[in-house]
């Protein structure tokens, strides 16, 4: 990622006339580049969870994944069978 800000300051002086040698823009480049990769990395991360996994994980934000809801228990028959088992 260290690279990739080098790479993204070498743009915003290519393209846009910025200071190249800028030690605070570069800081502030990297922190940028290091947030958006680290959230995507969770998104990804989250959608392979509940994907690969869907039978103990579901979505439960863009970000976050957790054990599935549990099913309400309904009345039972005798023998412990809910009642909609026929």
């Amino acid at each position: 990622m260290l690279i990739l800000g080098a790479a993204v300051r070498f743009l915003h002086f290519a393209l846009f006339g910025a200071t190249l040698l800028s030690l605070h823009y570069y800081l502030v480049d990297c922190g940028i580049c290091l947030g958006l990769g680290f959230l995507g990395f969770r998104a990804a991360r989250a959608a392979q969870m509940a994907t690969q996994y869907r039978w103990i994980n579901t979505r439960t934000g863009a970000f976050t994944w957790g054990p599935p809801a549990a099913r309400p228990a309904g009345p039972m028959k005798a023998g412990g069978l809910p009642t909609d088992c026929e």
